[in-house]
Order: structure tokens, then sequence, then C-alpha cells
């Protein structure tokens, strides 16, 4: 049976791009632009990474001439007590450390302002505003439901009747807060623009 390479990569769980590159480097081979499965199967399992012996081989020996060549480090007991006081490296952050904090905030500064005349954030003056706007307006509409909804309620002859009341004052509210916190993006959006 033969696959294109997509259909061969969703099969074995990887990206098109990675059965791509395995063609590219013959780990796998087409065979009129496809792949055979059976074939490309037992290729792409013993290509794996780790189950090349020669190559594990290799790359302990490289580990081992590597670690071969380091000189030995000098162990000091766990609980020994050095002073630290004489040791000139720990006078604390210097001139570098102050210098890359320095240029950090500068940076960030710069993308918040950038941030700001794009529109992607607002000042935060003007989103409380808008915020305590969308407050008052939840706390009226919440005051407004128990004002027009408690008469209906004692009127309502079953609990489904009053649950369907509930649930359409709570879905006008829900649709007038949409509104409101539209008007309000698009206001904070207006006011970014003039800025």
């Amino acid at each position: 049976m033969y696959e294109n390479q997509t259909a061969f990569a969703r099969r074995i769980g990887v990206s098109r791009v990675t059965i791509g590159k395995a063609v590219k480097t013959g780990r796998l081979i087409l065979s009129d632009g496809k792949l055979h499965v059976a074939d490309s199967l037992r290729r792409w399992e013993s290509t794996k990474p780790g189950t090349r012996p020669d190559v594990a081989a290799r790359h302990a020996a490289n580990r081992a001439a590597a670690i071969a060549s380091q000189p030995a480090a000098t162990k000091t007991p766990h609980n020994a007590i050095t002073d630290v006081s004489d040791s000139a490296e720990d006078d604390g952050p210097g001139i570098a450390h102050y210098r890359k904090v320095e240029l950090i905030a500068a940076i960030n500064t710069a993308k918040l302002e950038i941030a700001l005349r794009t529109g992607e954030r607002f000042p935060v003056a003007d989103i409380g505003s808008h915020a305590g706007a969308l407050g008052a307006t939840l706390r009226a509409s919440l005051e407004r439901l128990v004002d027009t909804t408690a008469a209906r309620l004692t009127l309502a002859r079953t609990n489904a009747a009053r649950v369907e009341l509930i649930r359409a004052e709570t879905t006008s509210i829900r649709r007038l807060m949409t509104k409101q916190f539209v008007r309000s993006i698009r206001a904070l959006r207006e006011g970014a623009k003039a800025r």
C-alpha cells in the first residue's frame, strides 16, 4: 500500500514537514512520489534517535573523552564554612547590571507607548472610568430587575413560569451589558486614536 507524505505523516503522528525532511535526508524513500507504508514504517522505526547502536557508541566515546580532558574539581564538604566577606566577586551587582536593568525598563516603556498608540492597550484612568460606568449600569439593571419582577413573580402560578420570567429578564440584562461593553471598548479605541 502506498500513501502520500501527508497521509503517512498523519499515520505516524508527525508533521508533513518532518516527513519531507526525512525524505531529503534519505531516512525515507519515495517511489513515484509516494511512500510504501510497510517499508517506510520499518525504516522510520529503525532510524529513530537512540535506536542505532553505532551512533550511541560514538556519542558515549565522545562524552568519555570530554570528561577525561576536564580538570578534576576540588571537593569541599557540604558543611564547610566559607568566608564570603573576603571575596571580591560578591560585592553586589555592578554598573553593567544596572545598565542592563535600565535598558530593559526603557525597552518596556517604549513597547508600552507603542501599544498605547496602536490601541492594543489603554490608559488606566480611562479603563477605570469605563469600568465604573459598566458597574453602575449593571447595578441599575439588577435594581430594575428586582423592582419589575417582584410583583410578576408572586403572580406567576408555576415554577416554570417564574424561571421563564427570570430567564427573559437576565437575557435582556446580558444583552444590555454586551452592548455597553462594546460601546466602552469603542470609546477607549477612539480615545486612543485621538492621542
